[in-house]
């Protein structure tokens, strides 16, 4: 088969120009992302025409493509499955009540940046953190004159911190699976930033927190414990199926297709422990 070449600057001309394409698409003109990415393989598509390269070259580098993505997909499938069900069974609010518990207006900032990073890790998304117990925090933070920019700081980098070392994230998953790395070598790798990066962060936001001091409103907290057991099981069994993944993360190193067959059964074993437990 006769082979096919891209010079070092017709790629980077070609990266530059794509990420101009999307982000323009995306953020200037308000196109969906899924029409920008079309878009995108049209652009390819010309370029390849250009240096012409053969239907069946391009062909092929397009099942080449999107088969080292399938297993990922069915990833990020079970992982939002797992969300879902550790919502809806009161693992995660759980982990958000006792976040709330230890809460205090000296320790604020930095009880927001551990609470965000464990409820980050754990659900594996950055934004569902920010969207859901961050919003609260921010509100907490309002009640006792916190500075909203340190705030937002403490659940915005906490969120983030959770997302990068969690194994449910599906930015992590994508990374390890593009780069045909090992998932668990992949979250090793990126301890060694994350955890300097995170201890950084908390003393930070410990010096910046002992600047408030006084009562904390509970009322606030109150309203949202209380919302949150009349519609959930809180209780701290619900924690086993998530101490259960930390474990299996913890013990082996996992590829992305035992990754499926992790999560789908861990998935189903957090619908069957729960149905079972309360039948009893």
């Amino acid at each position: 088969m006769k082979k096919y070449q891209v010079n070092f600057n017709e790629a980077v001309f070609l990266l530059i120009t794509l990420l101009l394409m999307i982000g323009t698409s995306i953020i200037g003109f308000g196109i969906p992302a899924h029409v920008a990415i079309l878009l995108a393989i049209g652009y390819l598509l010309l370029f390849a025409m250009y240096k012409k390269f053969s239907w069946e070259f391009v062909h092929d580098a397009l099942i080449e493509g999107v088969t080292s993505g399938i297993i990922p997909m069915l990833v990020f499938i079970l992982i939002g499955a797992l969300i879902s069900v550790w919502i809806s069974v009161g693992t995660i609010p759980t982990i958000m009540v006792l976040g709330f518990s230890f809460l205090s207006v000296k320790f604020f900032l930095p009880t927001v940046f551990i609470v965000c990073g464990i409820v980050g890790g754990a659900v594996g998304s950055s934004f569902t953190t920010i969207s859901t117990i961050g919003i609260a925090f921010l509100g907490m933070g309002s009640l006792i004159e916190v500075d909203p920019a340190l705030t937002t700081g403490a659940i915005v980098s906490g969120a983030f911190l959770g997302n990068s070392i969690s194994p449910l994230s599906d930015t992590v998953n994508l990374a390890a699976a593009i780069s045909e790395v090992d998932l668990f070598e992949h979250l090793k790798n990126t301890y060694k930033t994350a955890i300097p990066a995170a201890i950084l962060s908390f003393g930070y936001f410990l010096v910046m927190g002992l600047r408030y001091d006084g009562a904390l409103d509970s009322t606030g907290i109150h309203e949202i414990v209380n919302t949150l057991n009349a519609n959930f099981s809180i209780w701290f069994v619900e924690l086993i199926p998530l101490a259960i993944l930390f474990i299996c993360a913890w013990k082996k190193n996992s590829s992305n297709s035992d990754l499926v067959i992790e999560y789908l059964c861990l998935t189903y074993f957090t619908v069957l422990y729960n149905e079972s437990f309360f039948v009893c």
